[in-house]
């Protein structure tokens, strides 16, 4: 950072920041989506949602439902009753734009340099 960074800056690197753990918890938990499904208050940010598609590189849907989650929740017990139920319908998508494999490579090499010391005091 520099002086002439101001607060977009610094919130577009939080915004990265977060999409970027989003990248790496699904490449260590070696899940392997077609496309990324979102929902709630920061789902409503054409941004946020963007930036997520573009680090992830994978489509990112926004749900059209305001209550996903709870639809989710009656989906599974639906499901659970062998009844059919109409699943959540997607309102958009966002597709992946922007390259950050680069970027990616330089936040696992920084989170596996400090790894050792998370936890200590």
């Amino acid at each position: 950072m520099t002086f002439g960074h101001g607060p977009g800056h610094v919130a577009r690197a939080v915004l990265e920041g977060l999409a970027l753990v989003v990248r790496h918890c699904l490449e260590t938990v070696r899940a392997r989506p077609t496309e990324l499904r979102v929902c709630g208050g920061g789902a409503s940010s054409d941004p946020w949602t963007q930036i997520i598609s573009d680090v992830t590189g994978l489509p990112v849907l926004r749900s059209a439902d305001a209550e996903a989650g709870a639809r989710g929740a009656y989906l599974i017990g639906a499901r659970a009753l062998g009844l059919e139920a109409r699943p959540v319908e997607a309102r958009d998508a966002f597709r992946p734009g922007a390259d950050h494999d680069e970027q990616y490579e330089r936040f696992t090499a920084l989170r596996r340099a400090v790894s050792a010391t998370w936890g200590k005091q």
